[in-house]
């Protein structure tokens, strides 16, 4: 961890850069720029920041192009978000045949001082917009077996074969009949799921579509992954998921 002091991290910028683009739908994967052309961060929480913003400024949660990496080094950010908080961004380092990992969680101001933050998380940073904590895992995980479970599943493969949003049915045609009108499938709510990988050589960007084409070649390989982190963070430890997942 670097240090007892603070979590570790993904800069506010990034992380409302990547909540906008959910929202908003634009290309699943993305590389990321590079720091010259970053803004600096602000130097406090203002009223008017979003709690997640003010949660990783809380944190000192950095961007991950601030990372160090290098010869063997690499480092992989998971996020999770809903309707409602905690946030949860399950942060991946490797360094050559070393591995760590931790689970942060972000949350609005009014959790504060909540018994539920207090059984999640262990060390917590707050400020008047929100908060971030390291949280609590009820058994040790095994960070390399996990990161190997995503090398298999193909995390090298997801920038240049993204999978796309499911399309929209074609239009019905009969002849002599008025023509149905196009129903498309589309989300309001529920949950945006978004990976970042930084390496001395890449930067890239994943956003995973919540309608998924999945009769699309990829769709397998982000199935497994996203199953996976989901399983990590969610679980918190605890659970068979992670160890089901090996044949």
């Amino acid at each position: 961890m670097a240090g007892a002091d603070r979590a570790i991290g993904v800069s506010w910028v990034r992380w409302v850069t990547v909540f906008v683009m959910t929202i908003a739908g634009l290309a699943p994967s993305l590389p990321l720029p590079a720091q010259s052309t970053r803004p600096q961060p602000p130097s406090k929480c203002v009223s008017t920041d979003h709690y997640l913003t003010c949660g990783l400024m809380a944190g000192n949660i950095d961007d991950i192009l601030y990372a160090r990496v290098g010869d063997g080094r690499r480092e992989i950010r998971f996020w999770a978000s809903g309707a409602g908080d905690p946030a949860y961004l399950l942060i991946l380092r490797q360094h050559r045949d070393s591995v760590s990992g931790q689970v942060v969680l972000l949350w609005h101001p009014s959790a504060r001082g909540d018994s539920f933050v207090r059984e999640s998380c262990g060390q917590q940073w707050w400020n008047d917009g929100g908060g971030a904590c390291i949280a609590k895992l009820s058994a040790p995980r095994d960070w390399k077996d996990i990161l190997a479970q995503l090398d298999e599943a193909g995390l090298a493969m997801v920038p240049g074969t993204p999978v796309p949003t499911r399309p929209c049915p074609p239009l019905d045609s009969v002849p002599g009949q008025p023509r149905r009108p196009r129903i498309c499938g589309f989300v309001t709510g529920g949950d945006s799921y978004v990976l970042e990988v930084h390496t001395l050589t890449t930067s890239w960007r994943y956003k995973f579509p919540r309608l998924p084409d999945t009769l699309t070649p990829g769709y397998p390989r982000d199935r497994k992954i996203l199953d996976l982190l989901t399983c990590v963070m969610q679980k918190w430890g605890d659970g068979p998921c992670l160890e089901d997942r090996r044949p």
